[in-house]
């Protein structure tokens, strides 16, 4: 039995605000598919990546046709300041020292490089895209898009 104040699966796909954004995921990865950007199996939902400031946990981590990766975020009812911060989380994942020692054969590398640069560190950062869903009673997705550019600019 779930204890007291913790959050189950079940619990959180009963609320209606969580399985609306699971739908607005599930659309995305189905746009990705359709317009053969990515097909729908190249797709990781909610996985860690460690920062200095504890984990960041992207809604999906796409891999794109062209071999690089993508970091997805859905966003439906979040206010700015938390958008804002989640762009500053994925700042530091971005800037996180090196992990582990290295080698003779390469230095040390960041958890980002380990994972989705490449053997030879040919690929950027991922770029992240921001999805903003329709929501109830929230500004439409594309004026919330503008209202969240315009603040992630100071970022």
């Amino acid at each position: 039995m779930p204890r007291a104040g913790r959050t189950t699966g079940k619990r959180a796909a009963s609320k209606t605000g969580l399985r609306e954004h699971g739908l607005a995921l599930v659309d995305t990865v189905v746009a990705f598919h359709e317009s053969e950007a990515a097909d729908c199996a190249d797709w990781q939902v909610e996985v860690a990546h460690p920062t200095p400031a504890g984990n960041l946990v992207p809604d999906g981590v796409v891999l794109l046709n062209n071999g690089s990766s993508a970091f997805v975020e859905i966003d439906r009812t979040m206010s700015y300041a938390r958008l804002v911060a989640k762009l500053e989380r994925y700042d530091a994942y971005r800037n996180a020292p090196p992990s582990g020692r290295g080698n003779g054969a390469r230095a040390p590398r960041s958890h980002w490089q380990e994972t989705y640069a490449g053997p030879s560190l040919a690929r950027p950062f991922p770029p992240l895209l921001f999805v903003f869903a329709p929501a109830p009673r929230r500004a439409a997705p594309a004026t919330r898009e503008a209202g969240f550019q315009e603040r992630a600019r100071r970022v």
